[in-house]
């Protein structure tokens, strides 16, 4: 849904909703992976230094019809 400055470098705060449910998360984490290639040229990503997740459920109200006169 929408993405907000965490404050820190290359790092955002992420809006997620889940319709079916009803739940907003909150998603803190960095704004690209890091990886790097092993011996055996296999890629591997890098473990992240930031992270975070909130979820909190919502009352989602439908707009009310505006009447015809």
């Amino acid at each position: 849904m929408g993405k907000f400055s965490a404050g820190v470098p290359n790092a955002g705060i992420y809006k997620l909703f889940d319709e079916t449910d009803n739940i907003v998360c909150y998603v803190l984490m960095p704004n690209s992976l890091e990886t790097k290639r092993e011996n055996g040229g296999e890629l591997t990503y890098n473990s992240n230094t930031i992270g975070s997740i909130s979820c909190v459920r919502i009352d989602v109200q439908q707009p009310k019809a505006k009447s015809r006169r």
